[in-house]
């Protein structure tokens, strides 16, 4: 476990005169989300924050915060999707409008959304796009914003790339239908995770993301709507730490980590790029839940393989 002091130190240093992040802030309006939009206007200087977000919220969320940090330049990204049936065209519709602003790069993008209820029906529900609608909240909306985002990630000097959901609690996954699984949450976001997890691992490892770090944060609680956080405000401030903290960045030789605050990534390696990081800033050891390990083990890279095709054609594809 990381202090909140230790948390705070961490995050208070980051005010350096005209330091200028560029931060991408995707579905972060309400609980843990809009937490860690206070955490970045507090503790940054100069920012521009592109927000992302519905209509209704987003202007008057803009006028209440911009009083945290006066130097702020926050650019509201909005998207208006048909009662959630249409979430991926609305995610790739707003990274290409971020994208046609011409950002110098992206520092920082922060990925968290409000689960969709339960349908009330047995059916499984579904987008207009055929996709089961909390995989696509907690997935496929947000991949296929990073994907599009990515040449922008990789102009900055340190990228991260943080998606708050549930590091470190992967479950099964149905590989014959990635998008459609027959369960109901939490085992959906279980699965939601999973991919997440793996895809972040295979986007690591190419090379043209070799200065990216990639966190899968679980905050420790079922957050936003229904449901509320213990502590918004310290869960906000942990996602901050996550994504700026030097522990969890790359290295290219682990063993000359040993020893030091560098955390093991997501595979078990210190210093790998990929981190699972719980609800108290500790990270998931030993190579994460043994779902994912039985998956990485039993299949031979099949399944993380087919996560790919499946994002970068069903979901990522134009």
């Amino acid at each position: 476990m990381v202090s909140t002091s230790d948390i705070l130190l961490n995050n208070t240093s980051l005010l350096s005169p005209g330091s200028g992040p560029v931060c991408a802030l995707v579905g972060c309006t309400e609980g843990i989300g809009l937490a860690t939009l206070h955490a970045v206007l507090r503790h940054t200087s100069a920012p521009t924050i592109y927000l992302v977000g519905e209509t209704a919220r987003l202007d008057a969320l803009k006028t209440s915060v911009q009083s945290l940090n006066a130097s702020a330049n926050i650019v509201p990204i909005v998207v208006t999707p048909d009662e959630g049936s249409n979430l991926v065209s609305c995610a790739q519709d707003a990274a290409r409008e971020m994208v046609a602003l011409n950002p110098p790069r992206l520092d920082l993008l922060i990925m968290s959304s409000t689960s969709p209820s339960p349908s009330p029906s047995a059916d499984i529900s579904l987008t207009e796009e055929g996709i089961d609608r909390t995989i696509c909240a907690e997935y496929c909306a947000r991949m296929r914003i990073l994907v599009t985002l990515l040449p922008l990630l990789r102009l900055a000097a340190s990228p991260r790339v943080v998606s708050v959901l549930a590091g470190g609690r992967e479950g099964r996954v149905d590989v014959d239908d990635l998008g459609t699984p027959r369960t109901t949450e939490p085992s959906t976001t279980a699965a939601a995770a999973t991919m997440t997890t793996l895809f972040f691992e295979y986007l690591a490892a190419q090379v043209e993301n070799d200065k990216i770090v990639f966190l899968h944060v679980n905050p420790g609680v079922v957050f936003g709507g229904v449901h509320t956080s213990v502590d918004e405000a310290e869960g906000g401030e942990r996602v901050l730490f996550a994504a700026t903290n030097g522990r969890f960045r790359r290295v290219r030789d682990p063993e000359r980590a040993r020893g030091t605050l560098i955390q093991q990534g997501s595979d078990g390696v210190l210093g790998s790029g990929v981190y699972l990081v719980n609800g108290d800033s500790s990270v998931v050891e030993g190579g994460g839940s043994e779902e994912l390990k039985r998956l990485r083990r039993d299949t031979g890279g099949g399944v993380v393989h087919k996560i790919w095709e499946y994002t970068m054609g069903r979901v990522c594809g134009d």
